[in-house]
């Protein structure tokens, strides 16, 4: 515009520095955007990661209360769980540790020689295992108190025992796989690398024309200090906004500020290895006693 006589030479600097503010704000509306949908995916993924368990923890209980006289039956289910949350973790990243699982001894080789085998997700393959086990479990117990001619009141609830751990098993499989379904459309990657080229260009063409112009002041090495603080505040806002977005799509990992998912796992495990061991009231003989479920004692200090 400066060669074709629509501007005036020394009306440039001004021109380029009124462009750089309508770019500066077109620029900080865009990180903001970007920050704001990563921090989104960021917290929608970690409040996932934690409420996954939630469903496996109500089936523990269920178990331990249904199958107190299958204890094995009991731990097998168990672990199988905890496989199932270990790998759904696993099946984000496409990398399996497969020793490690067999020595917690949450597999057996056999088992992880048949996951091998296919490159299907993991934790699902699990889950119809443990379906499997219950329904086969149940079956035979209702077959046999059908063959010793119990009451069919007695088989009805032993259906409706294994109905109800059918749905928490869909539930819990539907829960391990809802962070994968998250992950699967994630901020596209062509977005990200152009709002880097964006926020360099900006800095650089902000470096150049910061000092340019007349300064009133009798203190031309003091404007020129402030003019290089500003500048450095300027950059280090916007790469810092930047690279806590760039920070937030991998929610993930081992640093201090990402969320750890093996930290959940060994929650997961201790826990149910907890309930499995936790003692149950012998309530019949409570009752028999005339104790009721609490001692007296207790009764007198509530009242």
């Amino acid at each position: 515009m400066r060669y074709f006589g629509l501007i005036e030479p020394q009306e440039v600097p001004d021109i380029a520095v009124t462009y750089l503010g309508y770019f500066s704000v077109a620029l900080s509306f865009t990180i903001a955007f970007y920050l704001n949908n990563t921090f989104a995916d960021f917290r929608e993924q970690g409040r996932q990661a934690v409420a996954a368990s939630s469903p496996a923890n109500d089936m523990v209980f269920l178990i331990k209360c249904h199958l107190k006289e299958f204890p094995k039956l009991q731990k097998c289910i168990t672990r199988l769980l905890n496989a199932a949350h270990y790998l759904s973790w696993l099946d984000l990243a496409k990398s399996y540790s497969w020793q490690e699982l067999e020595h917690r001894g949450l597999l057996t080789i056999q088992e992880t020689k048949v996951l091998r085998s296919n490159n299907a997700p993991k934790h699902p393959q699990i889950m119809l295992w443990i379906l499997d086990t219950l329904s086969t479990h149940y079956r035979n117990e209702c077959s046999n108190i059908c063959q010793s001619g119990g009451p069919h009141t007695l088989a009805q609830m032993e259906h409706d025992k294994f109905m109800k751990l059918q749905d928490y098993v869909v539930e819990i499989r539907r829960s391990f796989g809802t962070l994968g379904k998250l992950r699967s459309i994630p901020i596209p990657h062509p977005y990200t690398h152009m709002l880097c080229i964006f926020v360099i260009i900006f800095l650089m063409v902000l470096g150049v024309y910061a000092g340019i112009g007349e300064s009133e002041s009798d203190s031309t090495s003091f404007d020129e200090a402030w003019w290089i603080f500003g500048y450095v505040i300027v950059c280090i806002a916007f790469l810092s906004l930047y690279n806590i977005a760039v920070a937030q799509q991998e929610p993930f990992g081992l640093d201090i500020s990402d969320i750890n998912p093996l930290a959940g796992v060994e929650d997961q495990l201790e826990y149910n290895e907890f309930i499995l061991s936790a003692p149950l009231l012998d309530w019949e003989k409570s009752i028999e006693n005339n104790q009721g479920l609490y001692p007296h004692s207790n009764y007198d200090e509530m009242a």
